[in-house]
């Protein structure tokens, strides 16, 4: 980009209206020789002059010269305008720095200049940036750290050095785009003279290679480059520091930059309801499969299906579901039935024990008072009407160790054999892991099964156990009796896993069913590596949450058989349903007309009903490209 030439700073102050003086100013000490722009009147002349420029929008420029002495006054409730760009785009990088260097930093007079300079060296930042251009990191998040690298040059230039602003400002954007490549691929922070190093040592052990036929050792290395073997193992250590640990979601990295080309490892949702101490489950499109609930008799958890559900038989369990995807959340389901009866023995829950669906509810309640609940989703979902929607999440832990013991040459074949037992010796050795952070309110982890274990729920942290508040009707804050409803009550089940940490050692792979908030992240900490976290793609996660809807139970009630009148669910879509069986094996849906407060009597006898109010769902679209 062409500088444009310098022009006399009186010609382009000249262009600027007259303005008033106004209170609100505090006075700043000016240098000779330097420009300035403020709201407010403008001295401007020879030694001992002063008269008044002319500025539009109230923004006017000062330059001293030898034998002046005047202070700018800074009007702090002026708007500028868009005129000092058009102005200040006719002075030099010379003028333009000073006015810089007299403006206090973080006003917005300093920022309007800077401007000026980044739009004149924006091509300057394109070209640094685009030298890398082949590197993984995307071009775009090159060309903003380059900006950072110019307006550190800017503020850091000295016009007394004889140097022009642009090739002292090149190095700065190159230097900067280099830090950023150095901070952003490594997990760790190691230090600029190590990783240096490191890329010499990788360059010397080529070219001694190819001379002597075998990769050389430790003390050859340190010859060649003039250091000590400990520095040369110091490197090689922190070379293990890269990416030694991964969670990932199984097979959801087909195409990372498609996620419709991703397998979704959002296996379905869960939508607890902490008043009626239940638990529906849906798929991952949003569709209700079924409800785990105490039994009315026995106080059992029991496993109900979707009311309106007919691709299963009325009496199927969970797992007996035709759709694989299905699976995992049915045997989340059969696995706390399991759970709960284990613990009963075969006999009723006593008043003062609580069930296993009750201890898990009450983890995931106390966890999601940690978690913020609009997140990244927002509260649009009518689900949230009832319980905070929970994605159910198949993921993998792995822990894997860079071995260098093929890589490097030993004069001792006793000490490669040594250090190949040491690396057998740390493969069985566990190591602690912790999911999910209760401290930090962007977490979402809500609980985890490891291995496919459904009978044993995880909590986040031990804390959770206990500090737990009671819930569930008549208990808590819905106890009238209670004199004290909010006194923790540990959480004391078998099928509630209060430790919070997991082991694995060096090689193992963990399969895992995370519990998490869909907005949130599940960070993972090792004690012994970086932590790092994971999130969820807003993509798999919106369709199914946009047509989740509880399924709410009523009765018994006296209706109409043929025209179903009952108060409407406010939140709920225009389109709901009183869904109930008419058979054993069959389900009636009736719409619902809206309430009135007219008394109006039923052409036909009264029924006693029991059933649901749910949404209706959405009539299927018809087939594109048949005909008749």
């Amino acid at each position: 980009m062409a500088v444009p030439a310098k022009q006399s700073c009186s010609a382009a102050l000249r262009r600027y209206a007259p303005a008033r003086d106004a209170p609100g100013r505090r006075p700043v000490p000016l240098r000779e020789g330097d420009i300035h722009a403020r709201p407010g009147s403008i001295q401007h002349g020879g030694p001992g002059q002063s008269s008044t420029g002319e500025t539009r929008d109230g923004c006017v420029m000062e330059r001293l010269d030898k034998g002046n002495s005047c202070n700018m006054q800074v009007d702090d409730r002026a708007s500028p305008g868009a005129v000092a760009h058009r102005d200040l785009a006719e002075l030099g990088d010379e003028d333009l720095l000073a006015i810089i260097q007299s403006l206090p930093v973080g006003s917005s007079r300093r920022a309007w200049v800077c401007e000026v300079l980044v739009a004149r060296y924006r091509g300057l930042v394109h070209a640094c940036a685009n030298r890398y251009r082949k590197s993984p990191e995307p071009t775009e998040d090159l060309v903003q750290v380059g900006y950072v690298g110019l307006m550190k040059a800017i503020n850091k230039f000295d016009p007394g050095i004889g140097h022009s602003l642009g090739a002292y400002a090149q190095p700065c954007i190159t230097g900067e785009i280099k830090r950023y490549f150095r901070d952003k691929r490594w997990h760790a922070h190691i230090e600029r003279p190590v990783q240096e190093l490191l890329l010499e040592i990788r360059s010397a052990s080529h070219q001694l290679a190819q001379q002597a036929g075998h990769p050389p050792g430790d003390a050859d290395l340190a010859a060649y480059l003039g250091v000590t073997e400990d520095a040369i193992r110091d490197a090689w250590q922190a070379n293990r520091l890269m990416q030694p640990y991964s969670l990932d979601a199984p097979l959801a990295g087909i195409d990372q930059s498609d996620l419709a080309k991703q397998v979704n490892p959002v296996a379905g949702f869960l939508l607890p309801d902490h008043m009626d101490e239940s638990l529906e489950v849906f798929a991952t499109d949003g569709r209700p499969l079924g409800e785990l609930l105490h039994d009315a008799f026995s106080d059992a958890v029991a496993w109900e299906i979707a009311p309106g559900r007919t691709d299963v038989a009325p009496a199927a369990g969970p797992t007996e579901d035709p759709d694989i995807s299905h699976h995992r959340v049915g045997w989340i389901a059969a696995g706390l039935v399991a759970a709960d009866a284990s613990a009963r023995n075969g006999t009723p829950n006593r008043p003062e024990t609580e069930s296993a669906l009750s201890a898990m509810l009450r983890a995931i309640d106390t966890t999601l008072w940690t978690v913020d609940p609009f997140g990244s989703l927002g509260s649009e979902h009518i689900a949230g009407l009832v319980g905070r929607p929970i994605a159910v999440v198949a993921a993998r832990l792995s822990l894997d160790v860079y071995s260098d013991v093929t890589e490097r040459a030993y004069a001792d074949p006793a000490l490669q054999a040594g250090r190949a037992a040491a690396y057998d010796a740390l493969a069985a050795l566990p190591f602690e892991v912790r999911l999910g952070e209760i401290t930090r309110a962007d977490d979402g982890l809500l609980g985890y099964f490891v291995d496919d274990d459904y009978t044993r729920f995880h909590l986040v942290d031990k804390v959770i156990a206990q500090e737990a508040l009671p819930s569930g009707r008549q208990k808590g804050v819905l106890d009238p009796d209670s004199p004290n409803p909010t006194a923790p009550v540990a959480i004391d089940h078998p099928y509630v896993d209060d430790s919070g940490v997991l082991q694995i050692r060096p090689g193992q792979t963990v399969r895992l069913t995370l519990l998490m908030h869909p907005g949130g992240k599940v960070h993972l900490t090792s004690g012994i590596l970086p932590r790092t976290n994971k999130a969820l793609a807003r993509d798999w996660v919106q369709p199914g949450l946009a047509v989740l809807a509880p399924s709410l139970r009523c009765g018994p009630l006296l209706i109409d058989a043929d025209k179903v009148r009952l108060p409407k669910v406010a939140s709920f879509p225009a389109e709901q349903l009183f869904t109930r069986r008419d058979t054993p094996t069959s389900w009636k849906d009736d719409p619902i007309l809206a309430a009135t407060q007219s008394a109006l009597l039923p052409d036909t006898a009264a029924e006693v009903q029991e059933g649901w109010i749910r949404v209706a769902p959405n009539p299927p679209a018809p087939d594109a490209g048949t005909s008749g």
